[in-house]
């Protein structure tokens, strides 16, 4: 019988996934360092067909150390746009041979600074109607499949902590993200109450590494 996909703390025997959209690079950093310690549970081995099928899903958030799995890549067994940049993740959209169309939530534009120079995630951008627009961008027209209807975006990042690589795996829909149907991470105060220190991270990879704020005890936080 092949043992369970996920993996977890004896301190935390009722760890809980989390279910949502990650927004940036401190949210994932969390959820990082979330599953290092066991408070959430950490993907071990490969998804088999049926867990694939069950579990990929919007909202889902899958995170794995490359160490402790042997895995250095995530398959998934979908079909996927090129990347696009997004600050420090790399976001895909889910494509399909056969599809005919798009619907108004799969319009997708190229990710760009925010007005500040700092990074403006596509969750942000998506909320605020910058992704759905009119028309199709050059990119769609040169691409000759097409996203699929009503598709997962998948929205990955590495993360290093205590010098061994994690990567997170996060999939949504566009349509229920628009819709708010995720509860924020401020709602998970096991995940929120957690120390992030930034000593157990590595920034040297990150194209936009997170501000640090030293406080009136001269140690530094991540903000």
């Amino acid at each position: 019988m092949q043992h369970a996909a996920t993996g977890s703390s004896t301190l935390y025997p009722d760890a809980q996934p989390y279910f949502g959209v990650v927004e940036n690079t401190v949210q994932a950093l969390r959820l990082v360092q979330a599953a290092w310690l066991g408070v959430v549970p950490r993907i071990i081995r490969r998804l088999n067909d049926t867990e694939r099928k069950e579990k990929i899903v919007s909202g889902a958030v899958f995170i794995f150390g490359v160490d402790e799995s042997g895995m250095k890549r995530w398959t998934d067994g979908r079909l996927w746009s090129p990347s696009r940049i997004d600050g420090n993740f790399l976001v895909y959209r889910e494509m399909d041979r056969k599809g005919d169309g798009m619907s108004k939530f799969d319009r997708f534009e190229e990710w760009t600074p925010g007005d500040d120079g700092r990074a403006v995630s596509s969750t942000q951008e998506q909320r605020q109607g910058r992704f759905w627009q009119s028309g199709t961008t050059a990119a769609e027209n040169r691409t000759a499949n097409k996203f699929k209807a009503d598709g997962l975006v998948k929205k990955t990042i590495t993360v290093k902590i205590n010098g061994s690589d994690h990567h997170l795996i996060c999939y949504y829909t566009q349509q229920d993200l628009y819709m708010g149907r995720f509860k924020p991470m401020s709602t998970r105060s096991d995940i929120m109450g957690l120390d992030l220190s930034p000593h157990i991270f590595c920034f040297t990879d990150f194209r936009l590494p997170p501000r640090l704020e030293k406080g009136p005890d001269g140690l530094s936080t991540i903000v």
